[in-house]
């Protein structure tokens, strides 16, 4: 289950990304709005999974950070 909302939120965050006219890149480049991510789930690499997968673990620790009776 936790690998379908992984798949789940890459769409969500891939969907925003073309929104603002971003296309993939090999590397990230804010300027010409390329970034290597911007692919399907299923061609990530482990690390890019990783790395969303540390932005989710930041968010929530700022969560608790901010209301500790979550």
């Amino acid at each position: 289950m936790r690998e379908t909302y992984r798949k789940l939120d890459h769409m969500r965050w891939l969907r925003f990304y073309l929104f603002y006219n971003w296309s993939y890149g090999s590397v990230r480049n804010d300027a010409k709005r390329e970034h290597p991510m911007l692919c399907q789930y299923e061609k990530l690499t482990p690390e890019q999974k990783r790395e969303r997968d540390a932005a989710w673990e930041l968010m929530g620790s700022i969560s608790l950070e901010l209301d500790p009776g979550i």
